[in-house]
């Protein structure tokens, strides 16, 4: 599970603690950037698997930003999984290119496990019946590439 490619957006701020650092204790590839237009123009060289956009401490809801950044993966044919960091449950349904919406307070350790659960793995560790895929040791289950 190590060596996973982060792309970190987040407000830059030098008083708050950054997500950054207990990501990269996990062995993690982490990319730190502070506005999306800048993390649009990276996500083509740098090819992230998962996008962390910490729309809390941009003070924002984060929808369209998600929108921007799934655009652009999009674009590039990149398949990258999103995951939302705001300061209150939204009233609205999740959005389909958000993964996993994580709400305020929340520990280091529940990033961590959205993280591990988004996680890219092996193909050699998945068990393929017809349309349907399997990985006994997580227990995961996709169909059609939708994990379930």
């Amino acid at each position: 599970m190590t060596g996973i490619r982060i792309l970190l957006i987040e407000a830059n701020k030098h008083n708050s603690r950054s997500h950054a650092i207990d990501l990269q204790k996990n062995k993690h590839f982490v990319l730190v950037e502070h506005s999306t237009s800048k993390a649009s123009a990276k996500i083509q060289s740098f090819r992230p698997d998962i996008i962390i956009l910490d729309a809390a401490s941009m003070r924002t809801s984060g929808t369209r930003l998600c929108h921007r950044l799934h655009n652009t993966c999009q674009k590039h044919n990149i398949a990258c999984k999103i995951i939302l960091l705001v300061s209150n449950v939204p009233q609205y349904k999740q959005k389909d290119y958000v993964d996993i919406t994580i709400s305020q307070p929340f520990t280091s350790r529940k990033l961590l496990n959205a993280v591990k659960r988004l996680a890219p793995l092996p193909t050699n560790s998945w068990t393929k019946i017809g349309p349907l895929k399997f990985n006994f040791k997580q227990r995961r289950v996709q169909c059609w590439n939708k994990e379930k």
